[in-house]
């Protein structure tokens, strides 16, 4: 019997329907709390007294191990092609949210993670701003860093960045 609840297991993902293929270390979820300090006041001069909550940001970071089209239009993706800026359809100036794709990520059957949560499934994802996507082109492994940001949506009354199944 374990000491505690112990999980453990991969997931495979997919981007717009798009296999990203396999990983270095997984995919790391992060969020960062947005919050306003209450601070700088003449009675306790720059000691945080308290602050407001003002919001979250999450992201999707992975390191794809293969070189394919899953990993390439995670990195490019106000057009889809690698080199190309712009388009009639997608010009400068476009939102992000017109572009950003369906990030889904599904645990491995028959691991201890495959429950919790099977899936992950992210509508607005899309490549971070000033995110310096790179990749090499000599004789080692292609590697593609990425780092994805979860824009919010709407479900019900609820603001989300995922849903988790």
């Amino acid at each position: 019997m374990a000491l505690d609840t112990f999980v453990a297991g991969s997931a495979t993902g997919a981007l717009a329907s798009v296999a990203l293929g396999l990983m270095k270390d997984g995919y790391k979820i992060q969020t960062v709390t947005k919050a306003q300090a209450i601070d700088e006041t003449d009675g306790f001069a720059q000691t945080t007294l308290d602050f407001i909550y003002r919001g979250q940001d999450a992201f999707v970071a992975f390191q794809c191990r293969a070189w394919k089209a899953g990993p390439k239009l995670a990195i490019v993706p106000w057009t889809g092609v690698l080199g190309k800026i712009s388009s009639a359809a997608v010009p400068v100036s476009s939102l992000a949210s017109a572009v950003a794709r369906t990030l889904v990520l599904t645990a491995t059957a028959n691991t201890p993670a495959a429950l919790d949560p099977a899936t992950l499934t992210a509508p607005g994802s899309i490549l971070v701003p000033g995110f310096q996507a790179e990749w090499a082109l000599d004789s080692r492994l292609r590697e593609v860093p990425v780092r994805l940001q979860l824009l919010p949506y709407v479900s019900g009354s609820d603001l989300w960045h995922f849903a988790l199944t």
